[in-house]
């Protein structure tokens, strides 16, 4: 009983036989969703784009994972392999921060990301890197990453250490 579970739960993570859609986000402007795609013809993951109002989809960005619009813009932040670009609406990189799970500021100047065991903070540009914490090692389960206070004070971030 054990081995069919396990083969079932392999046969789960396997790329679906048809797209699979996950992770959506709104633009701050409302007018576009991003959302991320799994599909047989991709090469892991890539970030579409549809109009908020019905529409064709369009992939802007391509392969990456989505970590989220940055308030009040239509910048992105993806991550690629163990960096994280902030690319605009026409996939032209304007920053990059050397880690992952990275998030916004809530007023948007500031990205915060895990760089190993380290959490740390940078410019929106990806400049100006200060260390936070050393020693993190989050959770499997923690999908979220560093999460940041409402008024861009402090950083939190669940840790198993």
């Amino acid at each position: 009983m054990k081995a069919l579970f396990l083969v079932s739960a392999l046969a789960a993570l396997a790329t679906p036989t048809v797209p699979r859609d996950t992770q959506p986000w709104w633009a701050p402007q409302g007018t576009m969703v991003a959302f991320q795609r799994e599909a047989p013809d991709l090469d892991g993951s890539d970030v579409l784009f549809t109009p908020a109002v019905r529409g064709a989809e369009v992939d802007l960005i391509g392969a990456g994972r989505l970590r989220g619009f940055r308030p009040g813009s239509g910048d992105l932040l993806v991550e690629q392999g163990s960096a994280t670009a902030v690319v605009d609406g026409s996939d032209r990189e304007i920053g990059r921060v050397p880690g992952v799970a990275a998030t916004w500021s809530p007023d948007g100047a500031r990205i915060a990301f895990l760089q190993g065991d380290v959490l740390a903070v940078a410019a929106a540009s990806g400049a100006d890197v200060r260390t936070l914490a050393t020693g993190i090692v989050p959770p499997p389960s923690d999908l979220t990453g560093p999460v940041w206070s409402p008024d861009g004070a402090s950083v939190a971030i669940a840790t198993g250490s």
